[in-house]
């Protein structure tokens, strides 16, 4: 099996293009973490019941978690664009370049996980209001 990792370089320009793209995503998050909240909220006294009570706390504390990942991410990422800027607008800055792609790509790995994670969340949220509403159609329909 090959163990190797390779690390892709990306120019100062695409650094800067992909960190906008991430910046607009992670502004939305920040929107979707609204709705969900209120979704939770729409539901608490049902959700407050025994069988939904553990989940509901278990994902309203991760929401919250999710929530300032996103934030301090976003920060992060809005630091790096500065940094790129300033290789975009001064050449032959070779030492700094360097740093700004290592940077860049720990930034991609930790986009990353962040996604997944708040991806994860969110389904298990609908699952969660799903499942409770089906349990409330199944009892309307009785």
């Amino acid at each position: 099996m090959n163990s190797h990792k390779y690390t892709v370089w990306y120019s100062a320009e695409d650094m800067y293009a992909l960190g906008k793209s991430w910046l607009s995503e992670i502004r939305f998050h920040i929107d979707e973490h609204a709705f969900l909240e209120k979704l939770l909220a729409q539901h608490f006294v049902k959700l407050s019941t025994q069988d939904y009570f553990h989940k509901t706390q278990q994902w309203i504390t991760e929401l919250s978690r999710n929530q300032e990942r996103a934030k301090k991410l976003h920060t992060t990422i809005r630091k790096h664009q500065n940094k790129i800027e300033v290789l975009i607008d001064n050449e032959n800055q070779f030492e700094e370049e360097a740093k700004v792609k290592a940077t860049f790509n720990q930034l991609i790995q930790k986009y990353n996980e962040y996604h997944q994670q708040f991806r994860n969340l969110k389904q298990n949220i609908f699952d969660l209001i799903s499942s409770l509403m089906k349990q409330e159609h199944t009892i309307l329909l009785n």
